[in-house]
């Protein structure tokens, strides 16, 4: 009900991933590491003002963007204001990326949901 509310005025397009991993950045070998892996369902919704992922049900966070890039070979990055979250859109792998905690010009944190498609609306 709550992700309905936020596209009434919009034609928002909602999307839902099925595989979540979760991976933390190796400051050594400068790389990502898996860290976790689950099958479940997370639901979403984007547009170029902001991004609404819902973690949990009923459980929304509405992000609004400060910048964003033109597209490179189907990436497409937003930036939150202060580097404080990097979000990219993969539509060649059909996957999103959400890189977190800005540290040293680093993000620490990065979770990539894939396996989406959208939701039908009612």
């Amino acid at each position: 009900m709550i992700m309905t509310s936020l596209a009434q005025a919009q034609g928002v397009t909602f999307y839902e991933s099925s595989l979540s991993q979760g991976y933390v950045f190796n400051y050594d070998t400068k790389k990502y590491e898996l860290k976790e892996e689950l099958w479940e369902k997370t639901r979403f919704a984007y547009t170029r003002e902001w991004v609404a992922i819902e973690f949990e049900p009923d459980e929304i966070y509405k992000v609004w963007w400060a910048f964003y890039n033109e597209p490179i070979d189907g990436l497409k990055c937003y930036y939150i204001e202060g580097d404080a979250w990097k979000i990219c859109t993969n539509t060649r792998d059909n996957q999103v990326w959400l890189y977190k905690d800005n540290r040293d010009g680093y993000f620490e944190k990065l979770w990539v949901i894939s396996k989406i498609e959208k939701v039908k609306q009612k």
